[in-house]
């Protein structure tokens, strides 16, 4: 049982920081050192990339950046906005976006089953797809019928993350 909960933990821990530094990836200001054209640069490289399914591409990306510990000039990590591009343009509610867009990430893990950066990469999404579900407000305003589909994809998140199918 103590193994479970420090599993739990840790898996807990991790998640919340993806979410967090997801989250966070999203709000950009507006800057005069041009990291606003930098990361819709990114965004959009790794967006087309994936929906152009060119996925040696998007590998190289994250390689790129993961390697060269690449950043903005604000600091931030440019890695983050690979994985924030990914989802870009799936409007909230659209479960039909949000299968093809999963769908698009089964096929890049299909491609590159031993490398981690699709396992991260649909893991993020995952999460982003669980808050659809769930909504942005207070937990006293979600539906009863919301939390059963945002465990759910949370758990599936997790699972993207441990490589299972």
């Amino acid at each position: 049982m103590r193994r479970m909960r420090s599993v739990n933990q840790r898996f807990l821990s991790g998640l919340c920081l993806i979410v967090l530094v997801f989250a966070t990836g999203g709000q950009v200001a507006m800057a005069e050192d041009g990291t606003m054209l930098q990361i819709e640069k990114i965004e959009g490289m790794a967006y087309g990339a994936l929906v152009n399914k060119d996925f040696s591409r998007l590998n190289s990306m994250v390689e790129d950046f993961r390697s060269s510990k690449g950043r903005l000039p604000d600091g931030r990590w440019k890695l983050t906005f690979v994985t924030s591009g990914l989802t870009r343009g799936v409007v909230a509610r659209d479960e039909a976006a949000w299968k093809a867009r999963l769908a698009l990430f089964d096929k890049w893990l299909s491609t590159t089953p031993n490398d981690p950066a699709p396992h991260l990469a649909k893991a993020i999404a995952l999460v982003s797809y669980a808050w659809d579900a769930r909504g942005g407000g207070y937990a006293n305003s979600v539906r009863e019928s919301d939390w059963p589909i945002f465990r759910k994809r949370l758990v599936d998140a997790r699972d993207a993350l441990e490589c299972k199918p």
